[in-house]
């Protein structure tokens, strides 16, 4: 498996190695996740892999809203936000995530970058 930003433009797709390397694997685009029942799955997810003591299952689905305006949707956002968030919780004592357990955490760049500005519509 291979994962990248431009991969398909890239070095190691030019050329004849590079087509030999193209015929050997099928190109996924990926884009961020909207809101809905797919993000709330993948927040599910996440949070059935926590192992902290006082945790309450189902605490993270009911955030599912906010962690996707935290994290614009992106997969690798959502996971590093929870991260340090259950660091955090280990390192306090607390050992769960509440609502304002998130909010104390810095993410990535573009998670905190203000949303593109989209056109208006005519």
């Amino acid at each position: 498996m291979y994962s990248g930003i431009g991969l398909d433009r890239g070095a190691m797709l030019a050329g004849p190695r590079g087509g030999q390397v193209a015929g050997r694997f099928t190109l996924i685009p990926t884009s961020a996740f909207t809101p809905g029942q797919e993000w709330a799955a993948l927040v599910a997810a996440v949070e059935g892999s926590l192992r902290l003591y006082r945790h309450k299952d189902g605490t993270l689905v009911t955030l599912a809203d906010y962690l996707h305006r935290r994290t614009r949707g992106m997969i690798g956002s959502l996971l590093w936000l929870l991260r340090d968030a259950s660091c955090q919780a280990i390192l306090d004592g607390t050992e769960k995530i509440t609502r304002k357990s998130p909010g104390q955490i810095a993410i990535d760049m573009t998670a905190q970058a203000p949303p593109p500005r989209t056109a208006p519509k005519r």
